[in-house]
């Protein structure tokens, strides 16, 4: 099982663009600089008791949580795909 929370916004994480990484249409790529901050640890730690009582409910027996690194995933809102649309847009 697997569990997805949102991480705050925070002055710290940024995204923008990589101006020295370019993708095959020789277009700056997104960058992502952020870590997770003290409102995420506390998030995954009940996230992950969510799903062990999830489970004992269902009846499971001697069920441990597991955590393992954590890498942000990017998700792709409205605002970034027409960003992306208007930048390749420019390629035509």
């Amino acid at each position: 099982m697997t569990a997805f929370g949102e991480m705050l916004p925070h002055h710290d994480n940024r995204i923008y663009l990589n101006k020295k990484v370019t993708d095959k249409w020789g277009m700056p790529v997104l960058a992502m600089d952020v870590e997770i901050k003290e409102n995420e640890l506390k998030m995954r730690k009940d996230m992950q008791q969510d799903a062990i009582d999830m489970f004992e409910a269902a009846g499971l027996k001697n069920v441990q949580g597991w955590d393992a690194d954590y890498a942000p995933v990017w998700v792709f809102t409205r605002w970034v795909q027409r960003v992306w649309d208007v930048t390749r847009k420019r390629q035509y």
